[in-house]
């Protein structure tokens, strides 16, 4: 059980908002609430959470843990305009050590769909720029450049995904 039990009742798990450490068994969860907004949490495990920074305006669109880093990372929608945030934590500490726009506006992506490549230093996501277009995987990177489809990704190798009823 929870020692300090994260988070509330009345708050949601957001869909493809939990990453984790596999060698601490640390686990990071979004939630939303209408009464707090969205929020990030820290479990350890021992069973103690701890609330990480965050701004409870944005959404969580994908979590990550980056092993090679020791970094947390949050792909956000910023709730200013339509665009993308790349938030990175300190899986230690949890202490926010930076936070990059991806540039451009962005698109609509396919929940709980995500993963990290460490190769790219990048969210590999499904996203759909426009309703007449099809899916397509797109990478989000970490720092400030803008989002790209993955076959212009010079360094992926390979990246598979198992989608099932995506209308």
């Amino acid at each position: 059980p929870l020692v300090n039990p994260t988070p509330a009742p009345c708050s949601g798990i957001g869909v493809g908002a939990s990453a984790r450490d596999a060698a601490t068994n640390r686990h990071w969860l979004g939630t939303f609430s209408a009464a707090t907004g969205t929020r990030l949490h820290a479990i350890n495990a021992d069973g103690t959470s701890m609330p990480l920074a965050f701004d409870s305006s944005e959404r969580i669109e994908a979590l990550a843990f980056d092993s090679l880093h020791q970094e947390m990372l949050v792909l956000a929608r910023r709730s200013d305009v339509d665009g993308l945030r790349v938030h990175r934590h300190d899986a230690a500490s949890g202490l926010l050590v930076a936070s990059n726009d991806v540039s451009g506006t962005c698109c609509v992506l396919r929940a709980g769909v995500s993963t990290w490549s460490n190769t790219l230093r990048a969210f590999i996501v499904v996203g759909q720029s426009a309703v007449d277009q099809p899916p397509a995987l797109l990478a989000a990177p970490r720092s400030s450049s803008g989002m790209m489809p993955v076959s212009r990704a010079p360094a992926l190798k390979r990246v598979a995904f198992a989608i099932t009823n995506w209308r």
